[in-house]
């Protein structure tokens, strides 16, 4: 049992080598995810947003790379990357597909790829659609976020996704856009200091994997 992505990103990638690792919506939180796995590495770390870039950049590791871009249409030349990463992103892009299609192109013959997303079928969605409520991890608007959800579960640091995709759905997206699919699992992403995480936790051991809350695949472009 996983209770940790970190946990599983790593088995994902062990035994994978790379000098050009791509880290698409990087930020510093996924640059501490994959820099373990990948210390000698250079990662390029897209992002669209100019103030994520600036914080990057004033890290000033020579082994980072901050590229400000749209992951939709990507700067790099074909069959580019060793491996890619893409941590809790693609249910914020417009178009999934294109961000996909590019991650397929940019990955060379044999490269790996790890998406994590939120499952539209978690266990807590399951219930509040029961109850007419609408799911945690999707925002029908992006400026009145919270509309649809009971009122003790508002919280006003909610993202907006409008895009989010059961396992089944995601897996279909990735075999249209090009890929097979090598390893997947759906965990309870704990860790210190998460709201309820006794709670999650023991859930993770009680539900079926399907009911968890955030996907995590892994792919390698069918060349």
């Amino acid at each position: 049992m996983y209770l940790n992505v970190n946990t599983k990103m790593a088995e994902m990638f062990n035994g994978v080598k790379a000098k050009r690792v791509l880290d698409i919506g990087s930020e510093e939180n996924s640059i501490r995810l994959i820099r373990p796995i990948f210390p000698d590495a250079k990662i390029y770390a897209v992002n669209n947003d100019a103030g994520i870039i600036k914080v990057l950049e004033n890290k000033q590791d020579e082994l980072i790379e901050p590229v400000l871009c749209d992951c939709q249409r990507l700067g790099f030349e074909d069959d580019y990357f060793d491996a890619a990463f893409s941590n809790q992103v693609l249910e914020h892009v417009p178009a999934p597909e294109k961000m996909l299609k590019e991650m397929w192109r940019v990955l060379k013959p044999g490269g790996i790829g790890v998406i994590t997303t939120p499952n539209m079928a978690a266990w807590y969605n399951r219930l509040f659609m029961l109850f007419g409520y609408g799911p945690m991890n999707y925002t029908p608007s992006p400026e009145y976020k919270n509309i649809g959800y009971p009122r003790f579960v508002h919280k006003k640091n909610i993202y907006d996704h409008p895009r989010v995709f059961t396992v089944r759905a995601l897996k279909e997206l990735l075999g249209l856009c090009g890929f097979r699919i090598m390893d997947w699992d759906v965990i309870n992403d704990v860790y210190r200091g998460q709201p309820h995480g006794g709670m999650r936790a023991a859930a993770s051991y009680m539900i079926p994997r399907g009911w968890r809350e955030n996907t995590i695949i892994k792919i390698t472009p069918l060349k």
